[in-house]
């Protein structure tokens, strides 16, 4: 199965300018404008990664979360990913506090992503999630 990568939405350039998407007032998520899972054209055995949301704490902070939809033939999944700011393991690492500020930005992630998994999932009758 060939997969192709995530389309990096999550740049500093694209979130500090609004483009392609928008920001939900200060809550720190930055929706993506991404293809409808109809419109996108699959070739055989191919998964297309597309940022759905992105989560900051606010600039000065290194913590950052993304909410990722997966496709492939006949199937949608979702991941969340959040760097914690641990560049000498490329942004993955177990999540490690050193201090509350710290911790406390790794929650507010974690939450935002929860938040806008349960949106685009319908988890909520009557809710839609929108860019």
């Amino acid at each position: 199965m060939s997969a192709t990568t995530h389309d990096d939405n999550a740049t500093t350039y694209e979130l500090a300018n609004g483009r392609n998407g928008r920001w939900l007032g200060y809550r720190g998520i930055f929706r993506h404008h991404q293809p409808a899972v109809e419109d996108i054209n699959l070739e055989s055995g191919e998964v297309v990664f597309h940022t759905m949301s992105t989560s900051v704490v606010h600039w000065d902070n290194d913590v950052r979360g993304e909410l990722i939809r997966c496709v492939a033939e006949g199937e949608v999944s979702y991941e969340a990913r959040i760097n914690v700011g641990a560049d000498e393991h490329y942004g993955l690492s177990d999540v490690a506090a050193y201090s509350l500020d710290k911790l406390a930005a790794i929650a507010k992630v974690a939450n935002d992503i929860r938040y806008e998994w349960a949106q685009i999932t319908g988890l909520h009758e009557g809710v839609t999630w929108s860019v």
